[in-house]
């Protein structure tokens, strides 16, 4: 049975806490867009990040998932985005039999990772992309933070994030 899972990883830092309302609206229309679509055998998970990872929803049938709540997002804080990307690939697997599809939501770079560097992070993301991963890095600020392919959106309108969004 062929799978796809879609998995969010939203930043949660100080900086981003205003901006959740929206970004938490593009997630429930990318949801209601895929339901739409009438695939089957479709997961979601949904992790937010600041200091730490934070699972909010974990490799559920999409099916079973009701909106995302903007109380659904805890505990802000400094940005460790590559503990928590690196966390993620390591918990679902880089060499997954599942087709991975991987959204890091973001704006801005690290400060705060203490177990994973750049450079290990880059390293997961681009031995998982040789399997069945897509992964894409989506940043207000354009960054280029990690080697993956990189899209800029600006927060103040979201229709490019949604829009870049389909595989």
């Amino acid at each position: 049975m062929h799978f796809e899972h879609y998995i969010f990883l939203v930043d949660y830092s100080y900086s981003m806490c205003g901006h959740i309302p929206k970004i938490v609206t593009v997630i429930n229309m990318f949801l209601a867009e895929v339901k739409k679509s009438g695939k089957t055998n479709v997961l979601f998970s949904l992790a937010s990040f600041s200091y730490r990872l934070v699972w909010i929803v974990k490799a559920a049938n999409l099916n079973n998932i009701e909106n995302i709540k903007n109380d659904d997002f805890k505990d802000a804080g400094s940005t460790s985005l590559y503990d928590s990307v690196c966390s993620v690939l390591l918990e679902f697997g880089c060499d997954s039999e599942f087709k991975n599809i991987f959204y890091i939501i973001t704006d801005g770079d690290d400060n705060n990772s203490f177990k994973f560097t750049r450079e290990t992070t880059d390293e997961l993301c681009d031995k998982a992309m040789k399997t069945n991963w897509t992964i894409k890095h989506f940043d207000t600020l354009n960054y280029q933070t990690l080697s993956v392919p990189t899209i800029k959106f600006d927060i103040d309108d979201m229709s490019n994030l949604f829009n870049n969004m389909k595989c």
